[in-house]
């Protein structure tokens, strides 16, 4: 099975270790097993939190799935996890899902769906949809090829914080003029602002 680009259990569960916890024993439980390697662990503390609608155990749980960890690999579980947790406002779970309607992974492929997950998780701030839509619009991948757009995503990454764009911003501002460059960081301005995104410290 090639490698899904997904938001990571890794990434999540040291983010997690690294801030401030809700005041839930289960769940730190099943942090602090995650981080250790133990995923059953994890798994058990976790399922039923997220089965009582704990938006974080939902996000972790699904992680677990697509990981294979703790329990059998299943895309279909993760999906499901994962989208109960995007319907709670998770960014990451949203563009995981997104991920996986874009490309049909344990869900039948849904091009318009994966859209609308993509800008839901954007509006949130979730870099790595800002990220993909670029490469959509560069691409013309379900959507109008667009450089512009294509640039002024990436504007948006690294207006949100995401230092890993700007050898991408460098390589598409050599195929622009400077008016589109003007433009398409003129359009990343008004959409963070009318967003309500603030650069990361």
């Amino acid at each position: 099975m090639r490698k899904i680009q997904f938001c990571t259990l890794a990434i999540f569960v040291g983010a997690l270790l690294a801030a401030p916890l809700p005041a839930m024993a289960d769940f730190q439980a099943g942090q602090i097993a995650a981080h250790n390697g133990d995923h059953k662990t994890a798994m058990a503390e976790w399922l039923p939190l997220a089965k009582d609608g704990h938006v974080k155990a939902q996000y972790a749980v699904g992680a677990l799935f697509a990981e294979g960890l703790g329990a059998r690999q299943s895309l279909k579980k993760a999906f499901r996890w994962w989208r109960r947790a995007a319907e709670q406002d998770h960014d990451g779970a949203q563009y995981n899902i997104a991920v996986m309607l874009k490309d049909g992974l344990g869900v039948r492929k849904d091009s318009d769906e994966a859209l609308r997950w993509l800008t839901v998780a954007a509006k949130q701030g979730n870099t790595d949809a800002h990220v993909q839509l670029s490469r959509l619009h560069r691409a013309g991948d379900g959507v109008a090829q667009d450089p512009v757009l294509s640039y002024m995503w990436l504007e948006i990454a690294q207006l949100s914080g995401s230092v890993s764009v700007a050898r991408s911003l460098q390589s598409q501002a050599a195929d622009l003029s400077a008016a589109q460059v003007a433009d398409a960081e003129a359009r990343a301005q008004t959409w963070v602002r009318e967003n309500e995104l603030e650069s990361s410290p």
